[in-house]
């Protein structure tokens, strides 16, 4: 709409410089009433139109980009969540297996100990104890003292006949 406009004006600003530029008053006169409408007048309507069009697409152009913009902050948010949902479950998983074997060191550590101890202590009832019920007794005693065992009991088997020697433990209320 607007270049057929533009070329009508700029002609008529060229036809009007001559005019001007020749000096007569008279044929500028006549040149004016000769032209009903003013040239520049629709052209003035064109170019508003033009900016309320430009406006209006700076406007939607705006909207997209900030459309656009809260599209990529959520997906830089999703990526934050997953990112700490998956390293928190990753670390979390490593803590459990960490504690885990943790735990199961400790108790074979103890478990270790608890032999050591034992051993110990029946070398040194071996040199010590005077004699078999003495030794037998005490060794009961060793073992469910340290752990590895609840209930203990020693029997003579005798032919048919099993006699209880020694005990340890909660053995006598189950004997």
């Amino acid at each position: 709409h607007a270049e057929p406009l533009l070329r009508r004006a700029d002609a008529a600003a060229t036809d009007a410089g001559r005019l001007i530029a020749g000096g007569q008053k008279s044929d500028l006169a006549a040149w004016l009433r000769a032209s009903q409408t003013d040239p520049f007048d629709p052209l003035g309507g064109v170019i508003d139109q033009l900016f309320a069009l430009q406006q209006t697409v700076a406007a939607d152009e705006l909207r997209r980009a900030q459309d656009a913009q809260r599209n990529v902050l959520s997906a830089v948010l999703l990526l934050i969540v997953v990112s700490c949902g998956v390293g928190g479950a990753a670390t979390w998983g490593m803590v459990v297996q960490h504690t885990a074997s943790a735990v199961k060191s400790e108790r074979a550590l103890q478990r270790m100990n608890a032999f050591y101890t034992a051993l110990s202590r029946t070398n040194q009832l071996i040199v010590r104890a005077r004699d078999e019920a003495t030794l037998l007794r005490e060794l009961c005693n060793i073992c469910t003292e340290t752990g590895h065992a609840r209930i203990t009991a020693v029997f003579r088997v005798d032919g048919q006949q099993a006699t209880r020697f020694a005990v340890g433990g909660q053995a006598a209320d189950f004997f």
